[in-house]
C-alpha cells in the first residue's frame, strides 16, 4: 500500500510540475482553448446556474440548440462541478484541464494494473500516457482531452481481465457485471463531455480485439473444448460490449437526442461527399522520429521554428509533437512480440493500426503517387485505414481528424513501455541503444554544419520562407539550433538508459536470484522518463499571464454598443506585421487580440449575438447560405456588393458591425494588436409583421431577390394555398388600402400583434423543428398552439389572424422528456449492476 501511495504521488507530482504555468496565474493561449471553449464554458456555466436544463443558445448565428452541438458539455457533471466553484473563467478552465489530465493518469494506472503490469510498469504507464504529446496537446481542445481522459478506463472495463491481472480473481458474471457498468459510465462521460468519437473509437477497437481473440482461441488445437470455448468467450465479450453501449447511450441520453436531432440537420450528413475537411490534421508518416526526439521538426510559437512546413504534404499541425519519452520510443523500437504475451500483442496491433489511422489521407495512393506522374489526381487517401473506416462504417465520415486516434496510440505505447520496464536488458539491445545514440549524434553534427553555414552565407535574407498569420515567418537558424538541440537531447536520454540497463545486467549476472537490482534500475528508468517527459512538455504549448491579458484586452477594446445581432467583417483580420515578423510575446498579442475581436466565442462574454460565429456544428441552412453568398459575390461589383449586405443585415436582424483591420494595429506595452472598431447601424429589426410573403424556394432564390433589393425581404413562407402563398398573389396584388399591422415586443420571446386581416410575425431566430408558439386572444378566448415555420430558411415566421392577439414562442425539444426518462433508467441501472456484483461476491466469499 505504501508503494502504491508513492508511485501515486509520484505521477502526480510530475503531471502537476509538467503543467506548473496553469497553476500559477496563467492560461492556455493556442486554438480552441484559448478562443473558442474558454468563452464558451463560462457562458454555459452562467445558463446552468438559473436553468437547469439550457437548451437553446439564442447568441449564436440566429440561435442553434445549446445542448445540440455537443461540444458545449452542457450535462457533464465535472463542468458542473467545478465551474460551481467561485473562480474565474480561466482558473475554472485551468482546473478542468489538468483535472482530466490528472484522470488519464490515473485511467492508465488502472488499465495496466488490470493487464498484469507491475508497479513500475504502471507508474510508466501512468506518466507516459497523460504527459505524451498526443494527450498533452489536448489540453488546447478540452472535449477531446475528456475522452482521453476516460478511454483507459473504457478500454479496461470493455476489454476485460488478463490472466496476469493483480486484481483478485472472480467469476466472470461478477466480472461482467462491474465491467459493464465501469464501460457504460466511462463512454457516457465522452459523450456528455463533447467527444462521442472516442467511445466510438473504444468500441470499435473492442470489437476488432474480440473477433482477433476469438479467432486465435478457435484455432488453439491443444484446448480440448476450444469450440465451446471461443463461442463462449465471443458471447461474453459481445455482451459486455453491447451492455455497456446501452448503458451509455442511456445515461447520456438527452445529450445523444439533442446531438442526432441536431446533426441531422448538420451539412457533415448532408453533404459528406463533398466535405473536404474529414481527412484535416492527417499525420504525416515521417513523423513517427518523433516517438524518439521530442522536437525533430521544430516548434510552431511563440517563435515560428516548425520547419516541417517545408516538406510537401506536412499539412495542418494537430500537436507539436508525439513524444512522450525516450523510453516509450525504445520500447516500441525493441517491441517484439512473441516475447510480451497476449495482451501485449493486443497493444503492439493498437499502436500500429491506430497511428496508420491518424495518417489519414497519407494511403496506398498517396505512397504510389510518390512516383513522378503517377496518379496525380487521384484521391491519396484511398487504400488508407482511416479512408476503409469512412467507406465501411455507416456514419463515421460525419466525423472528422484522423489526429483524433493519437490517444489510443499512445495508450497502446505506454502499455508496452510499461511491459518493456520489467524485461531484462541483453546485449543486443544495449548494441542497438548506442547505434541510436550515434545515430542522433551524427544527426546533430549535420544540423549543426547547416547552420553554420546558413548563417556564414547569410542565406536567411535570401531564402523564402512560409509565413503564419499568427507567428510570422519561419525563422530557419532557430529552427536548426532546436533540431539540434532535440537530437542531443534523445542522444543523452539513449546514453543514460543504456547505462541503466547495463548496469542492470551486470548486477543480475553477479546475483540472479536477487531482484532488488531490477526494481533499482526500474526505478531509474522511471525518474529518467520523469524527467525526459517534463523538460519535452513544460514548454509544448503557449501560455499567457490571465491578469496582463486583460488588462491589455481592457485597453485595447473599442466601444461596443447594444446590438440585437453584430456582423463580424474583416480586411486581413490580424495585423500584416504579425506576418512578417516574430517576437516571443506574440502568444499575449494573439490571445488579447482574439478576446477584442470577438474572435471564435469570445462574443458570449459579452453577452453579444453574433451572425458570423464560429460554431462547432453548423446547419445545413447556414452552410447554404455562405456558400450562395459566395457564389454571388464572386460576380457582383463592389457597390453591389455593399448593397447585398445591407440587405442581407435587414434580412437577418443585424444592428451592429465588428470589424478587424489587417493594415492597422493598435500600439500597447510595445506591442502590436488587432485593430477592432464597432459601429451601430439602423438597418435591421429582430422581429417584423408582414401581410405578404412569397412560397418557400431555395437558398440560391433568396440571394438572389436579396442582391436586387436593399428593403427588407418578403419571406418564402410554405403555408398553405387558402392563405395566399402563390407569387402571383404576393407580387401582383394592388390592394386598394394598405393592411394595417402593428408589432410590440413585450419579451424576448413575447410578442402583441394587431392586424386587420392576417399575417406573419417573422423573426430573426433559426427554427430546427423545436420552435412551437401560442396564440392568445387580447380579449376573452382560450390559448391555442400554432405551428412555427422556417422563413427563408434562416429565420421563423407564425401566422397570426385578424385582431389582436399575443404571440408567445417556446422552445420544445421532443426529445427531452423521454430522454431524461431514459437517463434515469440508466443511473438505477449503473447504481444498481455493481450493489449485485458486490452481493454475489460476498456470497462467494463466504461459501469459499
Amino acid at each position: 500500500m505504501k508503494s502504491r501511495i508513492v508511485g501515486f504521488g509520484f505521477v502526480g507530482i510530475v503531471i502537476l510540475a509538467t503543467v506548473f504555468p496553469l497553476l500559477s496565474g496563467r492560461r492556455i493561449a493556442f486554438r480552441d482553448a484559448s478562443h473558442f471553449y474558454l468563452p464558451l464554458y463560462d457562458y454555459v456555466a452562467q445558463r446552468t446556474q438559473s436553468e437547469w436544463m439550457p437548451l437553446w443558445n439564442p447568441l449564436d448565428q440566429t440561435g442553434l440548440p445549446l445542448i445540440g452541438e455537443s461540444s458545449t458539455a452542457v450535462l457533464y457533471p465535472v463542468r458542473y462541478a467545478i465551474y460551481a466553484l467561485p473562480l474565474s473563467a480561466e482558473l475554472s478552465l485551468n482546473l478542468y484541464l489538468v483535472f482530466h489530465l490528472l484522470l488519464a493518469g490515473a485511467g492508465a494506472a488502472w488499465l495496466g494494473r488490470r493487464y498484469g503490469l507491475s508497479g513500475l510498469g504502471i507508474v510508466t504507464a501512468a506518466i507516459a500516457y497523460p504527459v505524451s504529446g498526443s494527450v498533452l496537446s489536448l489540453c488546447c481542445n478540452p472535449p477531446f482531452l475528456v475522452g482521453a481522459a476516460y478511454l483507459p478506463f473504457a478500454l479496461s472495463a470493455l476489454l476485460g481481465r488478463n490472466h496476469e491481472s493483480t486484481h483478485r480473481p472472480s467469476s466472470p458474471f461478477i466480472a461482467g457485471l462491474f465491467d459493464v457498468s465501469l464501460g457504460g459510465v466511462s463512454m457516457a462521460m465522452m459523450v456528455l463531455g463533447g467527444d462521442p468519437q472516442s467511445a466510438l473509437h473504444c468500441v470499435l477497437v473492442v470489437i476488432a480485439a474480440a473477433v482477433a481473440s476469438t479467432y486465435q482461441r478457435w484455432r488453439q488445437p491443444e484446448v480440448d473444448s476450444f469450440h465451446v470455448q471461443w463461442r463462449s468467450h465471443l458471447w461474453h465479450r459481445s455482451l459486455v460490449i453491447t451492455s455497456s453501449s446501452v448503458i451509455a447511450i442511456l445515461l447520456a441520453a438527452p445529450q445523444v437526442a439533442a446531438s442526432i436531432d441536431w446533426s441531422r440537420q448538420s451539412d457533415r450528413t448532408s453533404q459528406s461527399h463533398q466535405r473536404n475537411d474529414i481527412y484535416d490534421f492527417s499525420i504525416a508518416p515521417w513523423h513517427i522520429v518523433e516517438t524518439l526526439s521530442p522536437r525533430p521538426f521544430g516548434h510552431p510559437f511563440p517563435i515560428n521554428r516548425r520547419i516541417s512546413k517545408l516538406i510537401p504534404g506536412d499539412g495542418r499541425m494537430w500537436t507539436p509533437t508525439i513524444y512522450a519519452g525516450v523510453l516509450v520510443g525504445v520500447s516500441l523500437l525493441f517491441y517484439r512480440r512473441r516475447e510480451s504475451g497476449r495482451r501485449a500483442d493486443f497493444f503492439g496491433w493498437l499502436v500500429v493500426c491506430s497511428f496508420l489511422l491518424c495518417m489519414g489521407h497519407f494511403g496506398l495512393i498517396w505512397l504510389v503517387q510518390q512516383v513522378p506522374g503517377v496518379f496525380p489526381d487521384a484521391d491519396s487517401s484511398i487504400g488508407g485505414l482511416y479512408w476503409v473506416l469512412n467507406q465501411t462504417v455507416p456514419g463515421y465520415d460525419s466525423f472528422r481528424y484522423p489526429a483524433k486516434w493519437l490517444p489510443m496510440f499512445s495508450i497502446g505505447a505506454a502499455m508496452i513501455a510499461g511491459r518493456w520496464l520489467t524485461t531484462k536488458p541483453n546485449a543486443r539491445e544495449q548494441t542497438q541503444l548506442l547505434a541510436l545514440a550515434g545515430l542522433f549524434l551524427i544527426l546533430a553534427a549535420i544540423v549543426h554544419v547547416v547552420r553554420t553555414y546558413w548563417d556564414h552565407n547569410l542565406l536567411s535574407h535570401r531564402t523564402p520562407v512560409p509565413r503564419d498569420e499568427y507567428w510570422g515567418p519561419l525563422n530557419l537558424p532557430q529552427a536548426f539550433s532546436l533540431m539540434r538541440a532535440s537530437f542531443l537531447w534523445s542522444m543523452l536520454m539513449l546514453i543514460t538508459v543504456f547505462a541503466i540497463r547495463r548496469w542492470q545486467q551486470r548486477n543480475d549476472a553477479k546475483t540472479p536470484s536477487d531482484s532488488r537490482w531490477s526494481k533499482r534500475a526500474g526505478a531509474l528508468l522511471v525518474t529518467v522518463l520523469a524527467i525526459d517527459c517534463f523538460v519535452s512538455g513544460h514548454g509544448l504549448l503557449p501560455t499567457v499571464s490571465i491578469r496582463q491579458e486583460r488588462s491589455i484586452a481592457n485597453r485595447i477594446a473599442p466601444e461596443t454598443f447594444r446590438a440585437t445581432r453584430t456582423l463580424r467583417t474583416q480586411n486581413g483580420a490580424w495585423p500584416e506585421r504579425w506576418r512578417r515578423s516574430d517576437s516571443p510575446d506574440r502568444p499575449l498579442q494573439v490571445a488579447a487580440s482574439e478576446r477584442v475581436a470577438w474572435f471564435g466565442r469570445w462574443h458570449l462574454a459579452e453577452q453579444q449575438a453574433v451572425l458570423n460565429s464560429m460554431v462547432s456544428i453548423r446547419s445545413r441552412a447556414w452552410a447554404d447560405f455562405w456558400n450562395e453568398v459566395t457564389r454571388a459575390e464572386a460576380t457582383m461589383p463592389p457597390t453591389q456588393r455593399a448593397e447585398l449586405w445591407k440587405s442581407i443585415r435587414r434580412w437577418l436582424g443585424v444592428d451592429m458591425v465588428s470589424h478587424v483591420d489587417g493594415t492597422k494595429a493598435v500600439a500597447s506595452d510595445g506591442m502590436a494588436f488587432a485593430h477592432v472598431e464597432r459601429r451601430k447601424i439602423n438597418d435591421a429589426a429582430f422581429a417584423r409583421v408582414t401581410p405578404q410573403w412569397k412560397p418557400a424556394t431555395n437558398m440560391r432564390a433568396i440571394i438572389e431577390s436579396l442582391s436586387q433589393s436593399v428593403v427588407p425581404d418578403i419571406p418564402f413562407v410554405a403555408i398553405g394555398d387558402s392563405k395566399r402563398n402563390t407569387e402571383e398573389d404576393v407580387v401582383s396584388r394592388e390592394p386598394e388600402r394598405s393592411i394595417e399591422c402593428r408589432l410590440s415586443q413585450r419579451a424576448r420571446d413575447r410578442f402583441a400583434v394587431h392586424s386587420e386581416s392576417g399575417c406573419l410575425l417573422v423573426r430573426s431566430v433559426f427554427q430546427d423543428g423545436n420552435w412551437q408558439a401560442e396564440l392568445k386572444p387580447a380579449g376573452e378566448g382560450s390559448p391555442r398552439l400554432t405551428p412555427v415555420l422556417p422563413s427563408s430558411f434562416l429565420n421563423q415566421a407564425v401566422f397570426v389572424p385578424a385582431g389582436d392577439w399575443e404571440v408567445t414562442f417556446e422552445y420544445r425539444p421532443w426529445w427531452k422528456l423521454p430522454a431524461i426518462y431514459a437517463a434515469v433508467a440508466g443511473i438505477v441501472i449503473v447504481v444498481t449492476l455493481p450493489l449485485i456484483a458486490t452481493v454475489l461476491r460476498m456470497r462467494r466469499l463466504g461459501d469459499c
